[in-house]
């Protein structure tokens, strides 16, 4: 259950600051990594330390990673279809330092959220 909420308490603000704000994954076609990037990043490991502190496991980390791969795959897919005259392994060069850095951002953030909330357990009781 607590894996559950953990996944809700980053999947839905995500989705939220999307649609509200603007701050997502953005897979582009060049460039190099701009500030979008960094604020998706700081975004993604906030909730992820949010996240890692109500679930307490070390599986959440994991899920966590693959969740922003996902997203990462997405916004690859909706691109490769927008812009079908890149090929796919330049999206991925072209991309790969903010796709890194989001990986990174959630890695790091679920797991320090795990050790936070793992610290933050009351002694049990005699």
């Amino acid at each position: 259950m607590r894996l559950i909420m953990a996944i809700c308490i980053m999947v839905l603000p995500t989705v939220v600051a999307t649609e509200f704000f603007g701050i997502a994954v953005q897979a582009r076609t060049g460039g190099a990594l701009q500030m979008a990037d960094l604020w998706a990043g700081l975004l993604g490991f906030v909730l992820c330390l949010c996240g890692g502190a109500v679930a307490r496991r070390d599986a959440f980390v994991g899920m966590a990673v693959a969740i922003h791969a996902i997203y990462w795959a997405l916004a690859f897919g909706f691109l490769h279809r927008v812009a079908p005259e890149a090929p796919l392994s330049e999206l991925v060069r072209w991309n790969a330092a903010p796709v890194a850095y989001s990986l990174f951002s959630a890695a790091a953030g679920a797991w320090l959220g795990v050790r936070i909330g793992l610290s933050r357990r009351t002694p049990a009781r005699r």
